[in-house]
């Protein structure tokens, strides 16, 4: 697909872009939210727990997402469990002839994180989507902005009868 990708719906309203013109047009999230599947193993399943609620808070995500869902918990659990691998056994290792090489939990490591960046993309889990909504998000009024951009009001103060008329 060329270009850039398309935004959300429900992205483009928390970020105020309701406009007809701006609308994909697309089906929206409504329906059941996705459930966990039984098959999943612990670290995808605490995955899930970490990242499920939330877009189903925001409203970016079904039971239709469920599938895309599941290979972004399983590609963060394997990359969690080569980053331990490595930790565990360093970054290289000693071929049988004595060479060093890098340690193959270091592949894994790096397609694993590409494929989560790539699915956490077409999610909106990544760092400029969070951005977007953070940016956007609804935070406590500040006074002085409400005073300063509020409605223009007239306020009339009373004419005293003390001071000196200059036209006199």
């Amino acid at each position: 697909m060329r270009g850039r990708k398309p935004t959300p719906d429900r992205v483009k309203e928390l970020l105020g872009m309701t406009t007809k013109h701006r609308c994909n047009c697309k089906p929206s999230t409504t329906g059941p939210p996705p459930t966990r599947p039984p098959w999943l193993d612990g670290t995808a399943g605490q995955v899930w727990g970490e990242v499920v609620p939330g877009l189903i808070a925001a409203g970016l995500i079904s039971r239709l997402d469920e599938v895309v869902l599941c290979g972004f918990c399983q590609a963060a659990s394997l990359a969690r469990m080569a980053q331990a691998i490595l930790s565990a056994e360093g970054m290289t290792v000693t071929t049988s002839r004595g060479d060093t090489r890098k340690h193959p939990a270091l592949s894994i490591l790096k397609d694993m994180l590409i494929l989560v960046r790539q699915l956490g993309s077409e999610l909106g889990l990544t760092p400029v989507a969070r951005a977007r909504l953070v940016g956007h998000a609804s935070t406590p009024a500040d006074p002085l902005d409400e005073f300063l951009q509020g409605p223009a009001t007239t306020i009339a103060f009373p004419q005293s009868t003390d001071t000196p008329n200059p036209q006199e």
